[in-house]
């Protein structure tokens, strides 16, 4: 099999989607979700951190508010690498593919009030000057 942009996306959507179920308890159909992260992945909106294990963190995200703002949707760590600074070291490779943005928010405050709906500075997120 010749290897193709197309065919590389769906190894590496198929991945993560293995990943994503592993760590936490998804309602979804695992080939919609598929479908999402290869979407996701074709227009740079989502990060990923690999060691020699495997995928450490994944994290899917949309640019809103004329690309001023990241609304997380979702960010997963793995179980055994939570409490390193991943969830920061993932924001700033956003940045990276898109340095405007100035705000971030959380799907999840979204979706469940009882959580607060809060939008932050990414500097005040990330505790420093960028």
């Amino acid at each position: 099999m010749e290897l193709t942009q197309q065919n590389v996306t769906e190894i590496q959507a198929n991945q993560i989607a293995d990943f994503v179920y592993s760590e936490i308890k998804y309602d979804l159909p695992k080939n919609t979700y598929v479908e999402y992260v290869k979407k996701h992945l074709l227009y740079k909106t989502c990060v990923i951190i690999y060691d020699f294990n495997g995928i450490v963190a994944f994290a899917r995200f949309n640019v809103i508010d004329n690309a001023k703002r990241f609304n997380i949707l979702e960010a997963i760590i793995r179980k055994d690498k939570r409490w390193y600074g991943l969830m920061k070291n993932m924001i700033e490779k956003g940045l990276s593919l898109y340095p405007n943005v100035e705000y971030i928010s959380f799907e999840r405050g979204q979706r469940n009030m009882d959580r607060g709906f809060r939008v932050y500075k990414i500097k005040e997120f990330l505790r420093r000057d960028l």
